[in-house]
């Protein structure tokens, strides 16, 4: 079928993974130089490069006034200068960002080229979350979300998931409401994960399921925090006026 979500539902998917990825600017704390982003993307390991490189073709001028000429420049020579400027200008002593940087990230996190980048870096677990929720037929924005958390945290899509699914979920009618299903995936998910991270994947899970929760301590409604909704299709463009 290859229904595609509208780009606006995969930025505000995008922005709770990285509410609970923790997606905030981090130093060198585990060699990685630098991490940013809903998917922690690293100089480390050369997948941030890009993305920033993305983020100053897609938004120059307001890159440059956000984060300075140098920093552009860096970016445009691409992952081993940013890596370079990194250590020299954004990390102190200890290897943690200065608070001017985590500033300037955060602003520049918000500019539409950035969310634009994030999605283009992100697209393959977006694409395995939508395989997904249309394998096993799910119809909601908030299914969509817990489809590609699903990719990001624990792989998507998954034969033994969807197996263990199925099978739970039998021929009966124990689960009329797609919540109740989605919640009954998220259960999979969670028994399926190593035993040491269950219940941390868990709450994460059952929070996107039934659009409330608490992750890593704090809670979150999804209607309210990222503006994911239950009552619309996640192939809808929420944008588009009624008729």
């Amino acid at each position: 079928m290859n229904r595609k979500p509208h780009p606006t539902l995969q930025t505000r998917v995008l922005r709770m993974v990285h509410a609970f990825e923790g997606g905030h600017l981090a130093g060198d704390f585990d060699g990685q130089v630098l991490s940013w982003g809903p998917l922690q993307w690293n100089l480390g390991q050369g997948t941030l490069g890009p993305v920033l490189a993305r983020i100053v073709e897609l938004e120059p001028e307001q890159a440059a006034r956000i984060m300075g000429e140098e920093f552009v420049e860096a970016a445009r020579r691409g992952n081993a200068a940013l890596v370079d400027f990194a250590r020299a200008r954004i990390l102190d002593r200890r290897g943690r960002p200065t608070w001017e940087w985590r500033n300037a990230f955060h602003r520049l996190e918000e500019l539409p080229g950035t969310q634009q980048a994030f999605r283009e870096a992100a697209q393959p677990y977006l694409d395995r979350g939508r395989r997904l929720v249309e394998a096993l037929g799910f119809t909601t924005e908030r299914a969509y979300a817990l489809g590609v958390d699903i990719a990001v945290q624990n792989g998507a899509p998954r034969r033994d998931h969807i197996r263990r699914y199925r099978r739970r979920l039998g021929a009966g009618t124990r689960y009329p409401m797609e919540w109740q299903r989605l919640k009954l995936l998220a259960q999979v998910v969670a028994d399926s994960a190593n035993p040491r991270w269950r219940d941390d994947v868990l709450s994460r899970k059952l929070t996107i399921a039934v659009g409330r929760g608490t992750v890593h301590g704090r809670r979150y409604e999804l209607e309210r925090d990222f503006g994911i909704s239950y009552w619309r299709k996640w192939w809808e463009d929420p944008d588009r006026p009624s008729a």
